[in-house]
């Protein structure tokens, strides 16, 4: 059972996959994202094996939203989702408020389309239908209908100084426009 995994973290509060699938755990014999439950994030707590004074388990049941990095956090070094992380974001992502969490949303240093394709088909296509998304570090973000709420871009002289330095010093120079990916050309 990918739930009852060991956690990687030994931090006085189990680790992120215990904190975050201890509010999220539901049963579930079938582990696809159409079979997962939502959740009631408030009556979770009572059954943890970890010592939380009820000052913290109040304000833990009065989350209403998860922003997560991608790299490190919800990906692991060899670049794949944990089950547990996996079932935890489908069902905060499935539960759209009904019983406790009302947001969750990607917050990267990563494109839109690079954070997506990094999460897999099931998690990247749930949070594309679903999710508002901070990409690019703030530099893009989007509604949870993918639309473009803010965006920052270079002014051109910003532009010009990093081509006089690519030319200057023969690298790469690679720019991103929302989910386009720029280079004029490739180096060793």
């Amino acid at each position: 059972n990918p739930l009852e995994a060991a956690s990687v973290d030994d931090s006085p509060l189990g680790g992120i996959h215990d904190m975050v699938t201890s509010a999220l755990q539901a049963p579930a014999k079938n582990t696809s994202a159409a079979s997962i439950p939502s959740f009631d994030i408030s009556s979770q707590f009572t059954n943890m094996d970890i010592d939380i004074d009820d000052g913290l388990k109040q304000k833990i049941t009065e989350i209403r939203a998860i922003a997560s990095d991608i790299d490190g956090t919800i990906l692991t070094k060899k670049q794949t989702v944990h089950p547990r992380t996996r079932l935890a974001i489908c069902k905060a992502i499935k539960s759209g408020g009904e019983n406790g969490i009302d947001y969750f949303f990607p917050a990267t240093g990563k494109s839109r389309k690079g954070a997506l394709d990094s999460l897999g088909i099931e998690i990247g296509n749930l949070i594309e239908q679903n999710c508002a998304g901070v990409y690019l570090q703030g530099l893009f973000c989007v509604d949870s209908k993918g639309e473009v709420v803010f965006e920052k871009k270079l002014d051109l002289g910003a532009i010009a100084a990093a081509e006089s330095l690519v030319e200057e010093y023969d690298i790469s120079l690679v720019a991103y426009d929302g989910d386009n990916l720029y280079t004029p050309q490739q180096t060793d």
